[in-house]
């Protein structure tokens, strides 16, 4: 008799993870059919804990946290190509334009934690668009000289991570709408 309530635990611990990993896979999966960034998106969430989210609440914190934490990393990547920056004018401007401009994003995106906090979707939505133009305004500069910013690698990750986030928000949105 033992046997068989062991059996029927064990059973009950297979199956029904698998139930709850499948519908938080749902989640990632309808949310990221609806971002720009499809592949990004899904590899992004499963790999920053999207995947133990069960709600659109618990799984928007991930993307704002790491905009944060991306923000900061390429304030302080330009601070020290700032520092070693050649004597080419183009180049070092192009550095001080993106200061300034991660410097707006770096507000924007912590404008929208507490945009968040106060479950503003709208808000946080207008100040995640904020931070990408800021972030794409860095690019720009670069474009104009037919140049790459040093930062670009960082600079597109953040950019994705802001539009994982705002599509999170127009979800959010619909789901409050309901």
């Amino acid at each position: 008799m033992e046997s068989i309530y062991f059996f029927c635990f064990l059973l009950f611990l297979v199956v029904f993870p698998n139930k709850s990993l499948s519908t938080n896979s749902d989640l990632i999966s309808k949310t990221c059919d609806r971002s720009t960034y499809k592949e990004f998106c899904k590899s992004f969430l499963k790999d920053h804990g999207g995947s133990k989210a069960r709600t659109l609440q618990e799984l928007v914190v991930l993307p704002l946290k790491f905009a944060n934490s991306q923000v900061v990393k390429i304030q302080n990547k330009i601070r020290v190509l700032i520092k070693t920056a050649p004597s080419d004018p183009e180049i070092l401007n192009g550095l001080l334009s993106c200061a300034d401009t991660f410097k707006q994003a770096f507000y924007s995106t912590k404008e929208s934690t507490k945009e968040l906090s106060d479950n503003r979707y709208d808000d946080v939505l207008s100040s995640m668009t904020r931070a990408m133009t800021f972030a794409n305004d860095c690019e720009l500069v670069y474009r104009e000289f037919h140049l790459v910013s040093p930062v670009h690698d960082m600079t597109d990750v953040f950019f994705q991570t802001c539009e994982i986030e705002s599509t999170i928000m127009v979800l959010l949105e619909e789901e409050k709408k309901l």
